[in-house]
Order: C-alpha cells, then sequence, then structure tokens
C-alpha cells in the first residue's frame, strides 16, 4: 500500500531524528485522520525489512483503541506482506498473548515491563503520557528501558500538548523534541482531511461553573447544561442545520446530560442513542455498533469518544459541552475530520463556547516557558467587518471579501474568534525573498527561506535528511 508523501516524510524525519541522538524519544505530530497506524506499521516494516527479530510493544490507554488499532495495524501489515499475527496484552480484553509485535493497554503491562524483552516502544495517542514519575507511562518506560538500554521509544499524537504540563517537550517531559509536525489546514487544503465549517451557536452560561483543577468542575458543568428547555432548542437547532447529514456524534457534559440529550433527540424523530465509560462494555459496544451501520444517526457520549473512535462518515460533530482542555477540544472536532465517499466537510456546532475560547483549530500554538512549564495559546485574530471571515491579525486585506483592513484598526484583537472553527487561508504577495544555512544544535543542518511580505516576514525550513 502506497504511503502519502507525508507519511514517507514523517517516518524519512524519525530516522534523521534518530541518526542525530540515537537515544532520543522523538514525536511524530499528525492531525486526526492523518493515518497514524499506517505510519507505524510503515515503521514496524522497515525497521523489520533490516532487522527481521527486532520486538515492538505499541502502547496506549483504552481497551477499545487497543482492539481496534491492533485489528487495524494487522491489516496494514498484511497489505505489507507481513503475515505474521499480532499479539494482543490486555486485561480487560481476556487476552495477555506476546508476540514480536503487540499492541498493549498501558494499565495491563506498566507493573510487569520488567518481564517482557522489546527492542521498540510505541506511544499511541501519546499526549496522555505524564512527566511525573509514578505515572503508568512513566513506569513504564523505566522498567523497559532497565531491560534494555538501547530500547528505541517514539510518540505519535494529533495535540502535543497537555493541561498539567503545556507542551509535551516542556522542562522534564518525557520527548526530546518533534522529529516531524504537518498542520491540519495543509491536510485539508490537499485533501486529504475533511473540510470543517462551522455555524455561531448561543453558548450555555458558564459563569457560575468552578475550576477542578486545571477544567471545569464535572458536576457543576453538567448541571449548567442539562437542563430541558436547553436541550430541546439545542436539538431543534441540530436538527434544523444538519439537515439530511449521515451521522452526528454528540459531546455531552455528563451521562445524565448524554440520556436526555438522546431521549429529547427521539423525541423529535431523530433515532440517538448515548455512551458513556460507566455502562457495560457489550452495552456500549452494541450501541456504538448500531451507530456506524446506520440504525442510529445521532450518538452522544461523555469522555469516550474522544480519541481513537474512527468513523469515516461522521459528518456533524456537537460540542454541548465545555472544556478548558485545548486537547481536548482538538481531539473532539477531529473526530469528523476523516473523508468518505459523499462528505463534501463536516459541520461543527459550538453550544461550549469553545471556539471563542480556544479559537481556530489551525491557529493554536504552544508557548514555550522552559523554566517551568509551557502554556496552549491561540495566535491573535480578527475578524473582517464585512463577511465576518476570521484572519491572522497581520493580514492587511480579506482573503474572502477583499476588505482593507486599516493600518490603526481597533478591530486587531487577541481574543480567539467564535465564528469559524478553521481560519481563513490567506494569501501574501511576496515582494522579496532570501536563502541561508540555518543551523540547530541536536540537529540537522537546514535551509531557511525568508519570504518578505507587507504583512511580515515568513520563514520555511527544509531539512535535506528528512
Amino acid at each position: 500500500m502506497e504511503l502519502y508523501p507525508y507519511q514517507k516524510d514523517a517516518i524519512d524525519a524519525l530516522w534523521a531524528a534518530w541518526r542525530v541522538n540515537p537515544q532520543g524519544v522523538e514525536l511524530l505530530v499528525v492531525p486526526t485522520g492523518g493515518g497514524k497506524s499506517l505510519i507505524i506499521a510503515e515503521v514496524i516494516r522497515q525497521i523489520t525489512k533490516k532487522h527481521p527479530k527486532f520486538k515492538f510493544l505499541v502502547a496506549t490507554h483504552t481497551k477499545e483503541i487497543v482492539s481496534q488499532n491492533a485489528r487495524e495495524l494487522q491489516g496494514r501489515l498484511m497489505q505489507f506482506g507481513m503475515n505474521e499475527a499480532i499479539g494482543v496484552y490486555s486485561a480487560s480484553l481476556s487476552q495477555k498473548t506476546i508476540r514480536r509485535v503487540t499492541f498493549c493497554n498501558v494499565q495491563s503491562v506498566y507493573r510487569k515491563a520488567s518481564e517482557f524483552e522489546f527492542d521498540m516502544l510505541i506511544l499511541d495517542e501519546c499526549h496522555l503520557v505524564s512527566q511525573k514519575d509514578s505515572s503508568m507511562y512513566q513506569q513504564l518506560i523505566t522498567s523497559m528501558r532497565d531491560r534494555n538500554r538501547n530500547l528505541k521509544v517514539m510518540g505519535l499524537t494529533a495535540t502535543p500538548m497537555r493541561m498539567d504540563q503545556g507542551s509535551l517537550l516542556s522542562e522534564g517531559s518525557t520527548f526530546t523534541d518533534i522529529a516531524y509536525e504537518i498542520p491540519i489546514r495543509r491536510l485539508i487544503d490537499e485533501g486529504y482531511l475533511s473540510p470543517l465549517i462551522s455555524v455561531a451557536k448561543s453558548a450555555v452560561d458558564i459563569s457560575n461553573v468552578r475550576m477542578s483543577g486545571n477544567e471545569y468542575n464535572q458536576h457543576e458543568l453538567e448541571l449548567a447544561f442539562n437542563q430541558d428547555y436547553l436541550i430541546e432548542n439545542q436539538c431543534k437547532e441540530i436538527i434544523n442545520a444538519a439537515g439530511t447529514r449521515n451521522k452526528w456524534l454528540i459531546f455531552c457534559a455528563g451521562i445524565n446530560h448524554a440520556n436526555r440529550f438522546a431521549t429529547i433527540l427521539g423525541s423529535l424523530g431523530v433515532p440517538a442513542d448515548y455512551v458513556s465509560g460507566d455502562m457495560p462494555a457489550f452495552d456500549r459496544d452494541l450501541r456504538i455498533e448500531n451507530f456506524k451501520s446506520g440504525k442510529i444517526k445521532a450518538l452522544c457520549n461523555v469522555n469516550v469518544l474522544t480519541t481513537g473512535f474512527n468513523v469515516k462518515p461522521i459528518d456533524v460533530v456537537v460540542l454541548a459541552r465545555a472544556t478548558k482542555s485545548v486537547s481536548l477540544y482538538i481531539q473532539m472536532v477531529g473526530r469528523g475530520t476523516r473523508t468518505s465517499p459523499g462528505k463534501e466537510n463536516c459541520l461543527v456546532l459550538d453550544f461550549g463556547g469553545n471556539i471563542d475560547r480556544h479559537g481556530p483549530i489551525d491557529l493554536i500554538q504552544i508557548k514555550a516557558k522552559r523554566e517551568r512549564r509551557s502554556e496552549v495559546e491561540s495566535l491573535p485574530t480578527k475578524k473582517c467587518p464585512e463577511c465576518g471571515c476570521v484572519v491572522h491579525i497581520k493580514v492587511t486585506a480579506c482573503p474572502s471579501c477583499e476588505f482593507v483592513f486599516p493600518i490603526n484598526t481597533n478591530e486587531l484583537t487577541a481574543k480567539p474568534s467564535s465564528e469559524q472553527i478553521l481560519s481563513a487561508p490567506e494569501e501574501l504577495k511576496v515582494i522579496a525573498w532570501s536563502v541561508s544555512r540555518h543551523k540547530k544544535t541536536g540537529k540537522p543542518d537546514s535551509l531557511k527561506i525568508t519570504y518578505s511580505t507587507e504583512a511580515g516576514n515568513f520563514n520555511e525550513f527544509l531539512c535535506f535528511d528528512h
């Protein structure tokens, strides 16, 4: 099976990073729907071709992702001509089979890692890896490295940040560097991912909801959202906006909220159900299968389907909850980015004020603070007064309606926009350009290209070792 060019680039970048720092714990950042399983399969294939006895452990955090990704990876490896069976080690799946390539959930192996002998540890959905020594992931890594000092470790994620530490590269982090990262905007523009569109909705008032740590208090948040008059109005708005769209995935604020949301949608003629982590696995799996098969149109969920849930036809994502977590925000929206036959785009309806809180998902950046931690923030934006298009703060003319922004406009704001889930594409005229050699400690030299525009200078880096 042929890889996309960006997937090849990601793997080449991983090899280049390991040539410079063989013990580096490298990150590959690929948006949801970008084919991380295919990248994992190709990494395994290329290493196996040179080292047939090399052993791989692929670790993640839930049995659902273990089961799903093991099946997917088995299929990918067979497409590459590798017919050997994959092992699955997961107590919750009642499987404890170790093979040359083994999938596991971290809860089942972190205390037993010293018993296993592997040459490479692949951390899927690695934004869940905490830098705390007592965490399950850290105990797993430490034990495996005690057993094999030459252990290779890499991670893959769509969101390289955590609420408790910010960037996954912050001080004390497990990861050495980001070997490769590709923006979601590029994959959408090049047709690899589905476009996202959004319709502004009135956000639920959560001014009285207190914080618990870095996130909204779960109980108080559900009380704010779980009100029949709110749910009924939201359901009617969803039905009106979604029309004949195929599959609706709804993120709710709590179990009672999800149950009530599904009930009210059903009363309005929309086949709907809900799932949560507290219900029996067979019941949850049956409801998810009903959603996949089309028996129900809308599936409400509570903290279950935010990562590793791959249903390509999803063309409506509803955020019927609020979150302070940028990573969770991106992961929820990412459930609708996969392409599917007949799917033109995915509609995002936000009743939690998340777009306003975090900004367009392609403008989110990580602000490094190496001395303690890092912060995640959105790039400053402004809204065109003529058409409402959201653009970067430096843009001088609206790419949609060509409105020219006054130089001293009062419209400039560092607050993310509440209008669009994706920022508007920018086209700037290049006045001049220059090239130079760029050196970075511990990384291969690259070619730096600087473009000068009326809005400022922009840099592009090309690494020939990638």
